[in-house]
Order: C-alpha cells, then structure tokens, then sequence
C-alpha cells in the first residue's frame, strides 16, 4: 500500500504517461453510454440547463427547438436560445473530459462534463458534429467536433443557422442504424416533461414536414 502522494523524484525527472487522444477518446463514449439513446437525452439535459440560465429561473420565454430530417442520413438539429457558450466554456469546460461539476442548486444540472460524450453515440465514434453558438456574454462562433477535438470555423465555411439570435445549435449526421422513428421515441420520452417547451418537428427528403408536437413547458405540480 504505497502512499503516492509524496515524491521520491526531481519533477524535471519524472515521466508522464502519454494518452492517444483519438483512440481513447472513441471507446468512453461506448464504456460510459449503452446506447444512443443517450445522444439525445444529454444535450436535451444541456439545452435544458443553458435556457434556465438564460432566463433566471423563468422558463416561460425559453424554447428547444429539435428537427429532424429524412435523406441519405437522417439528421438532427437541437437549437436552444440559453446562454449560449463561450470560447472560455468550450475550452476550458466543454472539451474537459471527465470532469463533471454538479451544481447545489436543484434548478441546475451539471457541467458538460463527460455528458458531452453522448453525442458520439449518434455519430458514431468516427464522426462528428456541427456546433453554432451566440453566447449572450460573449463573441459568436462555430466548428466541428471530431474524436477528442474541435475544429472552429475561422474561414466561415460554414451556412449560419442561428443568425443574430442568442443561443446554441448542434447538427448531427446519425449513424445508419439509428432510425428517424427511434429519435422521436427518445425525444418524447426524454422532453415530455420537460420545464421548458421543447417543439419537435419531422421533415421528409423532399423537405416537408410530415411531423409536429410540442411537448414541456411543465410545471413541477402540473
């Protein structure tokens, strides 16, 4: 039973263990989530959090919106007008894996964190995803997440989807196992009681809706 807390050697002297990033990376996600199910249920929780945030508690000007669309890969949109996040948040919280910081404050959940890891379960731990973002407490900004990386968008390749409104959008290309029926099971599942309006929407390859319900906007009591 050694007591590692002391050191036996110069700093200068000892070797740190070097992590693949990439590789590691792709097998927490699968160690941690069981299924993709989870790729929906986070960033809803995430989405959830920023516009109480947003709104000091009052939720009732708060609104999620997830879009879903049929094509030769089934893609997703979950677009909230929270706080939004900073290049400081995204630095030093959003791409921090393993930390998870649960707040005391009930209304509040928790850091990103390894949460964040979930969405790899909609892509794949090969793929990626699209992130836009117009924090209200800081400059707008956008990229692509990558196994245990981001990429932002300084050339502005890419379209804008929020505008001149504050908040967050994620656009993720699911895997093709994962079934526009499926998503809408988790959504309702996981957004039905949610305290904030979550509106959900479904759109065909030709880019008709063929889908809509609201769900949330609850309060405890109700």
């Amino acid at each position: 039973d050694i007591d590692t807390s002391g050191t036996i050697a110069e700093e200068s002297d000892v070797i740190e263990f070097e992590v693949e990033t990439e590789a590691v990376f792709k097998r927490l996600a699968d160690d941690i989530y069981e299924t993709a199910e989870a790729g929906i249920r986070e960033p809803l929780m995430n989405a959830i959090t920023s516009v109480r945030r947003a709104f000091d508690g009052d939720p009732a000007e708060g609104v999620i919106e997830i879009t879903v669309k049929d094509g030769d890969q089934v893609t997703v949109q979950l677009r909230d007008n929270g706080i939004g996040i900073t290049e400081d948040v995204l630095e030093n919280v959003l791409t921090v894996i393993g930390r998870s910081g649960v707040r005391d404050d009930g209304q509040l959940a928790g850091q990103y964190g390894i949460g964040f890891l979930a969405s790899y379960k909609l892509v794949g731990s090969d793929g990626g995803f699209f992130m836009h973002t117009n924090p209200r407490d800081g400059d707008s900004h956008k990229g692509m997440f990558r196994p245990g990386a981001f990429e932002p968008d300084t050339d502005d390749k890419l379209p804008s989807i929020l505008g001149d409104e504050y908040g967050t959008a994620f656009e993720y290309h699911v895997k093709e196992s994962i079934s526009r029926t499926r998503i809408r099971e988790w959504v309702e599942k996981h957004a039905h009681h949610s305290p904030i309006s979550v509106i959900y929407k479904e759109f065909d390859s030709d880019g008709d809706e063929i889908y809509n319900e609201d769900f949330g906007g609850q309060s405890l009591s109700e």
